[in-house]
């Protein structure tokens, strides 16, 4: 499977109370790395020329372990699901210096336009740009 890898260190500014990263954060780090993963999408002329969006639909996160400062997360970023409506991406959170699992993630989204303010379906230009994201890195 197809995947890319974004790195985050973790930062004081990420820690909650119990000094390690505080829940909410891990939804930024793991869109940060969406933004990567589909980077060539989001920034595709045509798809701002038509007004297309990508909406979060659902996110479903499992913690398995904390991270704290000075730690390295890779996120694995991959495309699980392109339906007719709905794409499902997996993310694996996981700590550089030893392997261990931080937490996974399952988000889907669907393709929203913005001039009608529906959803469409994820068929032709769209569907194609989807299959193929920027996978270097």
């Amino acid at each position: 499977m197809k995947h890319k890898i974004t790195e985050i260190v973790v930062r004081s500014f990420h820690l909650d109370m119990y000094m390690h990263v505080n829940n909410a954060r891990y939804l930024e780090f793991l869109e940060e790395a969406r933004w990567n993963y589909y980077a060539k999408v989001y920034e595709n002329e045509w798809i701002a020329q038509e007004k297309i969006a990508f909406i979060i639909h659902n996110i479903n996160i499992t913690y398995r372990s904390p991270a704290v400062v000075g730690d390295t997360i890779v996120i694995h970023t991959s495309l699980k699901e392109l339906g007719n409506v709905k794409l499902t991406v997996y993310q694996k959170l996981v700590q550089k210096s030893n392997g261990k699992v931080i937490a996974e993630a399952e988000v889907s989204f669907v393709a929203v336009d913005m001039k009608k303010n529906r959803p469409i379906g994820l068929k032709g230009k769209v569907r194609e740009l989807l299959m193929e994201p920027e996978m270097e890195g």
